[in-house]
Parts: C-alpha cells; sequence; structure tokens
C-alpha cells in the first residue's frame, strides 16, 4: 500500500508512491476503501448505505446498512503521518454515530495536532423503511446477542483489522485505536484475540459493554479505559478488561465517572465526564510523545 494513502486519499496499492499533489484539508476528509473489490464476507450485499435520524432519547443523524468499509483521514498538515488514532463510532452494529462519535471526535483531534481516521465498518444490515429499522433494533436486542450480531461483529473486526493494516502499510509507525460502544467492542476483539499484525499499538475503549473471555493475552497493547456508573447497558466490559490487564501486569489506566450514561460522544453535558477527550488526549502523549 503506497505511502500516499496516508497522505492524499487514494486507495492502498502494493507500491510505495510519493505524493505528487499538494494536500488540502478538503482531500484529506475523501473516504478511502479498505478492499480491493466486495469486501470478503459479504460478496453477495447488494443493499444501499443509508442515513437515518434517530428519535430520542438515541438521537442524532447515524449511518446504516454499510456496504463499503471505508477510512476517513482528517489530517492536521501536509506530511504524512508516523502516528495515527483509527475512530470507530459506536451504534449496537446496527447503525453508525458517524458523527458525535466520528467526525467530531477525529476533527476535535486534528485542531490538536493528531492524525485522525474514522473507520467506517460493516454492520447488521437492516430494513430500509425507517419504521421497519425501529422493529429490527427491538427485536434483535430484546435477543440479547443473536447469531446475527455474531457475524457483523466478525465482519466489524475484519474491517477494523485490515484498517490498522492499511494504515501500518502506508507508513503510519505508531496505530492507536479509539472505539466507543460498539466500536470499543470491536477494538476488545482487537486487544483480546488479533494477531499482532492487525493489532492497534494502543487503544482507548470507551463505554465499553460486556465482553466474553476477557483473558489478556501475553503481550497486552496499553488500554485506556472510560465509562460512567450510571450507564444503561452496563460498564461491565470496562471493569473485565481492567481487572483482566491488571492481573496480566499490562498498562491500563480507567476513568469511571459518577455521571453521564451511554453515547456521550462529544456532547457536551456540564458535567466531569465532558472531560474525558483531554484525558484521553494526555493518554496518547504519554505513550507515543
Amino acid at each position: 500500500m503506497g505511502r500516499d494513502f496516508a497522505a492524499h486519499g487514494r486507495a492502498p496499492s502494493l507500491r510505495v508512491v510519493t505524493p505528487r499533489r499538494r494536500h488540502t484539508r478538503r482531500m484529506s476528509e475523501r473516504a478511502l476503501p479498505l478492499w480491493e473489490g466486495p469486501a470478503p464476507g459479504s460478496e453477495r450485499w447488494v443493499f444501499e448505505e443509508q442515513w437515518t435520524d434517530l428519535p430520542e432519547p438515541i438521537g442524532g443523524r447515524v449511518l446504516r446498512n454499510v456496504i463499503e468499509p471505508t477510512l476517513t483521514p482528517y489530517l492536521p498538515d501536509e506530511v504524512p503521518p508516523r502516528q495515527a488514532v483509527v475512530v470507530a463510532p459506536g451504534g449496537g452494529l446496527h447503525f453508525l454515530a458517524m458523527d458525535n462519535e466520528g467526525a467530531a471526535v477525529a476533527r476535535w483531534l486534528r485542531e490538536r495536532g493528531v492524525a485522525a481516521y474514522v473507520l467506517k465498518y460493516r454492520l447488521v444490515p437492516t430494513a430500509t423503511d425507517d419504521a421497519a429499522f425501529g422493529d429490527d433494533l427491538r427485536a434483535n436486542f430484546a435477543d440479547g446477542d443473536p447469531a446475527i450480531r455474531v457475524k457483523a461483529l466478525d465482519l466489524a473486526t475484519a474491517d477494523a483489522g485490515r484498517a490498522i493494516e492499511v494504515l501500518r502499510s502506508s507508513g503510519v509507525q505508531h496505530v492507536a485505536y479509539l472505539g466507543f460502544s460498539a466500536g470499543a467492542r470491536i477494538g476488545a476483539e482487537l486487544v483480546l484475540r488479533a494477531p499482532r499484525e492487525r493489532r492497534p499499538d494502543l487503544a482507548a475503549l470507551i463505554y465499553l459493554y460486556a465482553v466474553q473471555h476477557a483473558v489478556a493475552p501475553d503481550d497486552g497493547v496499553p488500554l485506556f479505559l472510560l465509562a460512567a456508573a450510571d450507564d444503561p447497558l452496563g460498564i461491565s466490559g470496562s471493569l473485565d478488561l481492567h481487572a483482566a490487564w491488571r492481573a496480566a501486569g499490562h498498562p491500563v489506566e480507567q476513568h469511571l465517572f459518577e455521571r453521564g450514561g451511554h453515547g456521550f460522544g462529544m456532547t457536551r453535558s456540564g458535567l466531569p465526564v465532558d472531560a474525558w477527550p483531554d484525558l484521553f488526549l494526555a493518554w496518547l502523549r504519554s505513550h507515543l510523545g
């Protein structure tokens, strides 16, 4: 994959290419496909991606029915980055909160000199009709963790691992991962079970819900865990990974706020949890300089 992938937004290739055009901010926000051709495991998917405005209490604009996994770069300057953060929004593997847990996060990082890439990963296919989509959500989550979401988790984890491989092949030397909710669940799969070449160098998992078989590998990467105690989806994932990493002697930092709920992302509430981006950035810089 060429060095120009990191700097200019071209599709991955297998050779190093010297950039010929000056980087601009508009170019840096162009989505880059992760796979050559259809993504493996979903070759027969034919539906179209669509944006949906969710009703309260979730609210916000979300993307669903993802068919082409991508990375969208948010780069602070024209120099190809040597360090980068993959930002993975959540949405219960049924949609992606691409604004509040994606673009808004990446822009915040870019303003502070950090190269960020927003990951768009595959999800559970849902009905195109918004009302039927709501029925799908209620039915699938009522079952706890049905097989359809397990398959989606496998595909999403493959996309995240591929993103890390692509960035490293483009010349990025240190890849951090920042995931929210389902994005954090994907991150947990990476740090717990992915082969080393598909694991990030460090990972931040924000409001991580339950994780099965949380046994730390021998070479666990540094972790940053953050959640609110009043999260209606629970905080067992954060607590379990913290305990597993401590038992194994791996570096881990955890923040548990009294209030904040689930899915706060970059939304400001006037509560102490609003400080989470600065806490994450301080931790990131402590490891990457």
